[in-house]
């Protein structure tokens, strides 16, 4: 890139590895964001400006005469046109001392084609052609063209209002682009539309540099009839221009930026008609030669600084586009993050309750052990007291003869084996009772236990986290619980089997008693 020729005193080379380091900045901060398309954007950018590279975009909606208006500066017919949206994919004109064609397919491949067949590809004018063209990234045709010297670029688009896919087409060609040729139509000048995509897409992105061309400007029968149209969409243009910058922050500044815009009145028809038949009359009354003009005299004099200018401006817009998005992602980070405390709270609530549960239906366990093993021992002190009573009752209350002696012996043994009977029924009555009410607790626990544990981990699922209650934990404690069963079994304290509690290993969620 050659340093502006411009009396500003510009530390040109000192701003351009600025505005490098920048982008390179800001196209790793994207990375890391995983914000592929912009990475993208700003690598086309980087390779432009390292390269030297100059892109000038031509722009407008369908049916301006874009293509005619390219064919002009060529001085040859090359780009097909036609009365309908033609234009089905971009067209890139690059210098060439041999003039030839090529397309650029989307799955990478290429292939040189004859200039005459260059329809058969990029336009919509047969249905066997549009079909190709959606197979077509673009373009590129080689032509003398002095414009395109010193790695200049003319891009041919598609019509903004064709439809929607072409106008996508078209605005990806605005992050690739370091001046804009807007083509506008002498018979329908400065539509709505067109003002808000000026505004909108160019102003809005820092392309300030906009050469506007008014076509068609030989569809009036006197040349003071176009003057009053390029007069009126001149005046649409600055309200355009007016109305954008008061809505931004600063907006003399804006205005300052913008300065003063060029626009040409030409006839893009006439103009190719005029070179192709060396017609030095008709070249002037098309006027094109004022544009082209201008055009030379901006590549030549203003090239550098229009790319250092413009490159600045997308990067203030590529970090408040990358700051924006940084902000709506921390806002997100912490509707999350309270999202989490809040369900991380209930999860640990929950959990704490399990856990106090199970203290207490342990604790449970070993004070109806203790109690078991206490009702034991006292109803053996106190069975030893009734039958020693009994036995004495018996012996006192009978008289005595030789006959009765033996009947003595069997009415005691009777009496006693009574007592201990019902003594020991009652104890037998009295565990059972007290093993079924800790049997349930830890019954109603295990409900509990494998009804929270599946919504725990759910819960804990939908907070992001990678890891959850693991199944093999849930079994251990399963497990756990089943052998505090069998032990306390065991611990029964030579109860009677018929009514003792025994375990079996079921499947989850059918935990039962035997009897």
């Amino acid at each position: 890139m050659s340093p502006p020729t411009s009396s500003c005193s510009i530390d040109y080379r000192q701003s351009l590895l600025k505005i490098i380091s920048s982008l390179k900045y800001l196209q790793d901060l994207s990375q890391e964001l995983n914000l592929t398309n912009l990475v993208e954007i700003i690598s086309e950018s980087l390779k432009r400006i390292e390269n030297n590279f100059f892109k000038i975009v031509v722009l407008g909606d369908f049916n301006r005469g874009k293509s005619t208006f390219i064919d002009a500066l060529l001085g040859q017919e090359i780009l097909p046109s036609d009365i309908l949206a033609t234009t089905a994919t971009p067209s890139r004109i690059i210098y060439s001392l041999k003039p030839a064609v090529k397309v650029a397919f989307k799955d990478g491949s290429e292939q040189e084609i004859e200039t005459l067949e260059l329809s058969n590809y990029v336009t919509k004018l047969t249905s066997e052609s549009e079909a190709t063209a959606t197979k077509i990234k673009e373009a590129i045709v080689y032509y003398p063209i002095s414009y395109c010297q010193n790695n200049v670029e003319i891009i041919d688009t598609p019509g903004l209002s064709d439809d929607e896919e072409m106008t996508n087409v078209t605005y990806n060609m605005i992050n690739q682009c370091d001046l804009v040729i807007m083509v506008i139509s002498a018979q329908s000048p400065f539509s709505i539309s067109e003002g808000e995509f000026f505004t909108n897409t160019l102003l809005e992105n820092g392309i300030n540099h906009v050469l506007f061309v008014v076509n068609r400007i030989d569809a009036f029968p006197s040349h003071e009839d176009a003057i009053k149209v390029i007069s009126l969409i001149k005046n649409r243009i600055q309200k355009c221009i007016k109305d954008w910058a008061e809505q931004q922050l600063n907006p003399p500044d804006n205005l300052r930026k913008i300065g003063n815009f060029k626009i040409f009145g030409i006839s893009a028809f006439e103009a190719l008609q005029a070179k192709q038949s060396r017609n030095q009359k008709l070249l002037a009354k098309s006027l094109f030669v004022n544009f082209e003009y201008a055009l030379k005299t901006l590549i030549n004099q203003q090239r550098g600084l229009i790319q250092l200018e413009i490159s600045n401006n997308r990067v203030i817009n590529w970090s408040q586009e990358i700051m924006k998005i940084i902000l709506e992602q921390e806002s997100m980070l912490k509707q999350k993050q309270l999202k989490f405390n809040v369900s991380s709270k209930s999860i640990n609530n929950e959990i704490t309750l399990l856990i106090r549960l199970l203290s207490e239906i342990l604790q449970s366990i070993n004070v109806t052990l203790t109690s078991i093993k206490q009702q034991i021992t006292t109803s053996y002190f106190q069975l030893e007291n009734n039958l020693k009573q009994i036995s004495k009752y018996i012996i006192e209350s009978s008289i005595l003869n030789i006959n009765e002696e033996k009947n003595l012996a069997e009415r005691v043994s009777n009496c006693l084996q009574t007592a201990t009977i019902e003594l020991a029924h009652k104890i037998q009555s009295e565990s059972e009772q007290a093993l079924s009410t800790a049997w349930l607790r830890v019954k109603d626990f295990i409900d509990l236990f494998e009804k929270d544990i599946p919504q725990l981990n759910n819960a804990i699922s939908h907070l992001g986290a990678s890891e959850t209650i693991n199944e093999k934990a849930i079994d251990n404690i399963r497990y756990k619980l089943n052998k505090s069963l069998e032990i306390f079994n065991q611990k029964q304290l030579n109860t009677t089997s018929r009514g003792r509690c025994t375990i079996r290993q079921y499947p989850k969620n059918s935990y039962r008693t035997e009897r």
